[in-house]
């Protein structure tokens, strides 16, 4: 006992101190959800609300097509000479200012279109709805570029939780004013985005002049070292957002056709299980990626086999803890707290449980995945990733038969991704096997 304690105290201290620090910023996203499902019930006005977070989450992940690479390129950058290291932080934290503000610019002038193809089962005034909901939050897509790279560059000075903070920013930006809207009475879409839309901005801009680099915006980027960046993180971000954007397109589209409620009911609970991932492998997995980005750059194997073991014996055991005990706490309360009805055995749990079955699978996907990211191997990753949107929408369009129901969707989903995890497992063994073993023999 006397020497499991010591063990058992190393652990806590190496393992949890990220979860515990970002736990607030996580709690954020599971207190979003409820508020939401507080001040806006389950019918028209929530599904606009969600809907519009789902589209506005969208534009976000593909904001990152000008700046995915900026990990690996900073760290090959800082390792060639320090000096070239903080120009490269700064003319890329100033590039991706620039291409937040073309990106969102596009997006608004494509809204219309978009709006038809995520939603086509709404009515022309819930479309009409979403759309001015939607306009404001475009300021949040704007900014989004800067804020990953500032992150990224966060974590590569080891300074993980100032990241994880400015990770949760918008979240608690999101978090405070639902609890305004709630306290005055209010649920209405328009107002609630408008108030997101500008604290956002406020607090985006004083991280920036907080923690950015020195002249940021005040300089012509040296573009042609940019270009290898810009290319590199086009490619791979393409590829990725690209399948994300039509996954999350192809599973809104198939709920909007569903009786009211029924886009609010699957991202509620979807919020939920991403929210416990959050908690307990988000932030895990951030500092994980940071770090073989330098085990790779650096060609060292051990450092790279000693990070994934860690991610696994750090994250993955806590996300099961977490679940579980959210799961039978969510057996006593929820009821009482915003689904009257909500047992694990109704409908509503098998959700709930499909989709926390599904961030597993993600969680650990995203080892072989990242190996595909740092070894620039975007050909494979659009391979498997048309295999995966391939499969999706057949099974959404011949396999499963209208009425939709988050619990089919969900179900679809997860079969989709086990595939795309045994395909990416097996090509990072490969890449693997080929960039250290097969060097060191040599």
């Amino acid at each position: 006992m006397k020497k499991l304690a010591p063990r058992l105290k190393n652990w806590i201290g190496r393992n949890l101190v990220l979860n515990l620090f970002a736990v607030i910023g996580a709690l954020l996203g599971l207190a979003n959800a409820a508020l939401a499902w507080l001040v806006f019930g389950v019918g028209i006005d929530a599904d606009v609300w969600m809907m519009t977070l789902v589209v506005i989450q969208a534009f976000i992940l593909l904001s990152q097509l000008g700046v995915e690479q900026v990990a690996v390129y900073s760290a090959e950058a800082h390792a060639r000479d320090p000096q070239q290291g903080v120009l490269f932080d700064r003319d890329s934290l100033t590039w991706s200012m620039v291409f937040g503000l073309l990106f969102a610019s596009i997006a608004f002038w494509l809204l219309d279109y978009i709006i038809h193809v995520f939603a086509p089962g709404y009515s022309l005034q819930t479309k009409a709805q979403l759309s001015s909901t939607l306009q404001p939050l475009l300021l949040q897509v704007a900014l989004a570029p800067s804020q990953y790279v500032l992150r990224q560059q966060l974590l590569l000075k080891g300074r993980a939780r100032t990241a994880i903070l400015l990770n949760s920013s918008f979240s608690a930006v999101q978090c405070a004013c639902l609890t305004w809207i709630w306290m005055i009475g209010q649920s209405n879409p328009f107002l609630l985005s408008w108030t997101i839309a500008l604290s956002s901005v406020g607090i985006s801009f004083y991280f920036l002049l907080l923690v950015g680099e020195r002249g940021v915006g005040q300089h012509v980027p040296n573009w042609p070292s940019l270009w290898p960046f810009v290319r590199a993180s086009v490619q791979l971000r393409a590829i990725h957002s690209v399948h994300n954007f039509i996954v999350v397109l192809l599973t809104n589209a198939a709920l909007s056709g569903g009786i009211p409620g029924t886009v609010a009911i699957f991202q509620y609970f979807k919020k939920l299980a991403d929210g416990l991932s959050s908690i307990s492998v988000g932030p895990h997995l951030v500092v994980y990626h940071a770090a073989q980005a330098r085990a790779w750059v650096a060609n060292d194997r051990l450092e790279f086999q000693k990070n994934i073991r860690l991610y696994l014996k750090a994250a993955l055991p806590l996300f099961l803890v977490s679940s579980i005990a959210f799961a039978v706490v969510a057996e006593f309360s929820m009821k009482y707290f915003a689904v009257r009805n909500f047992q694990l055995a109704s409908p509503e749990g098998l959700l709930l449980l499909l989709l926390l079955v599904w961030q597993t699978v993600i969680s650990l996907e995203s080892i072989a995945a990242g190996v595909l990211v740092l070894s620039k191997n975007s050909g494979l990753i659009l391979i498997v990733n048309l295999i995966y949107v391939g499969l999706f929408f057949v099974a959404i369009n011949v396999i499963i038969q209208p009425p939709y129901t988050g619990a089919t969707v969900a179900i679809a989903s997860l079969g989709c991704q086990l595939v795309s995890f045994v395909l990416f497992g097996w090509l990072a063994v490969k890449i693997y096997r080929h960039k250290f073993i097969s060097h060191c023999n040599a």
